[in-house]
């Protein structure tokens, strides 16, 4: 803070609307999690992917609420207020001038209780405190506002009296809860996350998705500034650029960790210690059979409409568990024999690698359908996850024979 316009006697205070910019905020975050919540279950989502919606839920509400708070707080409300007590002896425009600790304000707000004035300038002393401004903050983080001096100004940086205690526009336990809930949120999309992409696509997704928001956000500040917006409109610019970069970011990291894997692996040199990484090489994975996809008969390795009477059952019953419950893989739900349920491919068993592997076999087609329906290629699972592909062996290993 440069110079300013002195405060005086009968000027206005006002309160920010960080308050208010929260709870929109957090209204419209319930709203968004409310709908993906609400879109998951209504596309026959699996629990884990209800409990990551639920995860997304949280963290929408908890983004919305800190950002609408952090926007509200450059917005000021109407005066709640007025200074009530001034200097004794030093006047500014034949009124009173306002210093730290001595000048009070009466706020609605606080119930009529008078208020000292907890900053002012660092450098300019009226009596026993510092000089008081336009936009020096009172001790409920109420701040002086214009209609202050019309053509005294007074230098300095801002500063906080010691004798005067500030408390925060927004209560600090509500912060707390916001951020606690964030974080709840990211511990609740975590195990959907692990089972779509893996443990290695979830990580890079997070840390790109950290700094996706970090420089997201600095660009949309950037070019608020560059726009003339006010501190308002800079902040929103701001907190949309963290929402974008961290979705872009983090959607860039799966997918670059993904690409990485398909083509590299990460292998220990033999005869090497390793306690530094130094017996860790990054290799270029074995090129997967290029035969072509061309039999002598086209038709013979085609996948088939179905499976032979019996297979289902068997496999069904060969998932069964210790309980006689058959779950879903990777999310442990329980399944009901007599709602939808998919013949999943069990990991190495996929059947691109069959379909390719029977081609390089140049076995029959009665041989390809026989392995076709061999249960112990199979386990049952929930439309949903087999859909997502997320229990496939991404290499180019089968198992099957």
């Amino acid at each position: 803070m440069s110079q300013m316009p002195a405060a005086r006697l009968g000027d206005d205070v006002a309160h920010s609307q960080a308050g208010l910019g929260m709870l929109l905020g957090v209204l419209g975050g319930v709203v968004a999690g409310a709908v993906l919540v609400g879109a998951t279950i209504a596309t026959g989502g699996a629990a884990l992917a209800v409990v990551a919606a639920v995860g997304g839920a949280a963290g929408l509400t908890s983004f919305g609420g800190l950002a609408g708070m952090n926007i509200g707080a450059a917005m000021m409300g109407p005066p709640t207020g007025k200074f009530v007590v001034g200097s004794p002896n030093v006047l500014i425009n034949s009124r009173p001038a306002t210093l730290t600790f001595v000048s009070m304000a009466v706020c609605i707000k606080e119930a009529g209780v008078p208020i000292p004035l907890a900053t002012g300038s660092s450098t300019v002393f009226i009596n026993i405190g510092m000089a008081g401004r336009e936009g020096e903050k009172l001790g409920c983080s109420a701040v002086s506002v214009k209609m202050t001096s019309p053509n005294v100004l007074i230098g300095g940086e801002s500063a906080q009296d010691p004798r005067v205690e500030i408390k925060p526009e927004v209560p600090q336990w509500a912060v707390t809860a916001l951020q606690v809930l964030g974080v709840a949120g990211a511990i609740l999309a975590l195990p959907f996350a692990i089972a779509t992409v893996g443990v290695a696509a979830t990580i890079g997704g997070a840390v790109l998705g950290y700094y996706g928001g970090k420089y997201g956000g600095e660009a949309g500040r950037a070019l608020g500034e560059a726009l003339g917006m006010s501190e308002a409109g800079k902040r929103a610019m701001e907190a949309g650029g963290q929402f974008l970069g961290g979705m872009i970011g983090g959607a860039a990291g799966v997918k670059g960790v993904r690409a990485f894997n398909s083509r590299y692996q990460i292998v220990a040199q033999p005869g090497t210690l390793g306690m530094n990484g130094g017996n860790l090489k990054i290799v270029r994975r074995p090129p997967q059979p290029t035969t072509s996809l061309k039999p002598a008969k086209p038709v013979s390795y085609e996948r088939p409409s179905g499976f032979r009477k019996g297979v289902r059952d068997k496999v069904w019953e060969s998932a069964r568990g210790p309980d006689g419950e058959v779950r879903n893989p990777g999310t442990g739900e329980v399944m009901d024999p007599n709602k939808p349920w998919d013949m999943g491919h069990k990991p190495g068993y996929e059947f691109r690698k069959h379909q390719q592997s029977a081609m390089d076999r140049g076995i029959s087609r009665k041989e390809f359908l026989n392995e076709h329906n061999d249960p112990s290629h199979y386990r049952p699972e929930l439309p949903s996850y087999n859909r997502s592909h997320a229990g496939e062996d991404m290499t180019g290993d089968y198992l099957g024979f």
